[in-house]
């Protein structure tokens, strides 16, 4: 699908003071304000317990994973227009809840075959809340699940196949895909459009006929944890998208794992992409950040760029790619690649080869390495690690990448660059739980001898 222009031959602890001497010879009123203190250790232990308590069950609750279902029981098509005909039909089908936030509508548990409708659930201009869960939808001439013009909806672990689109969320705002299944449909797992702050988490898109997730003209997206495989296009496809978070998802063996088109603004951290032509594809793309992806055993790139300015890609690892880890070609300028990983990429080995290069600059205005005193930092190179004559972490001579542009990176590094601290997930918000547990027992057989 690359445009034959473009085509070449060819990653303290809280401390406690113990009482000191004077507090113990204070005698009772000493030991009174000291017990004061002792007896605040239960409610704060309290506290923190219910707050991370809390916090992790509403992490894993909303994460759609917390039940599966297997049988479902038969229904025709729902198409329901309205707040008042979604009432309506609440009461006739007898399906829980309100419509409140706290007490949402339940579309659940059904069987729908579209029967050769454009959709097998439509849900347009509402406003209550609304939950569609654990249904298995196919067959439809358009999509599985459609809302138009919808807010306040959540999709939680839907199976969506044989339908050209899964699902299509058409002019909807701030609605939820979570922990579904959507797969083996002839075009997109999900489209995302004109549908600003959507949310696609968890959810599983494989063997689509063009994308996993395809997204146009939505911003402020959040699409995380999803794994999206062997699906014919691209695993995630983002047109006209800005100030959107792109993170820990999946995306293996699909032609082109994350494709940015015209947008800015966003964040992608924590892909995985493997296998296909590129990792990451960045056409028209300016100003977005990328941290923290691993890049791998993709044919033509690890991370292709053109027309795309003003990025910044660090802390990501290129690995095993048969063409470059990275390659910034025409009109891709004012980039900043530094603190990255490169192995194994463009036939590289752990001995340099001049005719190896790991990465390509055909622009010659990008920074491979940031400034600093006394030096900056750049990228590790797995076969370009010595000299450091003045141990000073970073490679005596420059690494002179491909193409004829002279681009290099000034400050190679000695070793592989620490990765940021990630985000909480459940489990990091459980050893925070049991952490502070354990520091407030702690402190509590301190005080009581």
């Amino acid at each position: 699908m690359v445009s034959s222009m473009l085509d070449r031959d060819e990653v303290p602890q809280p401390h406690w003071r113990p009482p000191s001497p004077e507090l113990d010879r204070a005698g009772p009123a000493g030991a009174g304000r000291f017990d004061k203190r002792r007896r605040l250790v239960v409610p704060v232990a309290l506290f923190l317990i219910l707050f991370f308590s809390a916090a992790f069950v509403a992490t894993y609750h909303d994460s759609g994973q917390t039940r599966s279902r297997t049988t479902y029981s038969s229904h025709g098509p729902i198409n329901i227009v309205g707040d008042s005909q979604l009432q309506t039909d609440a009461a006739s089908e007898s399906w829980p809840g309100d419509g409140s936030s706290t007490n949402p509508y339940i579309i659940g548990d059904y069987d729908i075959d579209g029967q050769f409708n454009t959709s097998a659930i439509y849900i347009q201009d509402t406003t209550l809340y609304l939950n569609i869960q654990d249904c298995y939808v196919h067959g439809a001439t358009l999509a599985g699940i459609r809302l138009s013009n919808v807010i306040n909806a959540k999709l939680l672990r839907d199976v969506c196949s044989a339908s050209p689109y899964g699902i299509f969320l058409d002019a909807s705002t701030g609605n939820s895909i979570v922990g579904c299944d959507s797969s083996g449909n002839s075009n997109h797992g999900v489209l995302i459009s004109n549908s600003g702050y959507s949310r696609a988490e968890n959810n599983t898109f494989s063997s689509n006929g063009a994308s996993g997730i395809y997204s146009q003209f939505s911003d402020n997206l959040m699409i995380s944890n999803n794994t999206c495989s062997s699906d014919t296009s691209y695993g995630i496809y983002l047109t006209n998208a800005f100030n959107s978070l792109i993170s820990g998802n999946t995306c293996t063996n699909n032609e082109y794992g994350i494709y940015l088109f015209s947008s800015s603004g966003n964040t992608l951290t924590g892909n995985i992409c493997t296998g296909g032509n590129y990792g990451i594809y960045m056409r028209l793309a300016n100003s977005n950040m990328l941290t923290d992806n691993n890049c791998s055993s993709s044919s033509s790139a690890g991370l292709y760029a053109v027309f795309s300015t003003g990025n910044t890609i660090q802390y990501c690892s290129f690995w095993s790619n048969p063409g470059y880890g990275v390659w910034l070609d025409l009109f891709s300028s004012s980039n900043l690649v530094t603190n990255n990983t490169f192995a194994y990429n463009n036939g590289a080995s752990d001995v340099y080869n001049s005719t190896h290069i790991q990465a390509s600059d055909t622009v010659g205005t990008n920074s491979w390495n940031s400034d600093g005193s006394p030096h900056g930092f750049g990228n590790y190179w797995y076969d370009w690690t010595t000299p450091d004559n003045n141990s000073d972490g970073i490679v005596d001579s420059p690494y002179l990448l491909d193409d004829s542009a002279n681009a290099q990176d000034n400050y190679p590094l000695v070793s592989p660059p620490a990765t940021p601290i990630p985000e909480f997930g459940p489990l990091g918000l459980l050893l925070v739980l049991f952490s502070s547990i354990a520091f407030v027992l702690s402190l509590s057989r301190r005080m009581k001898t």
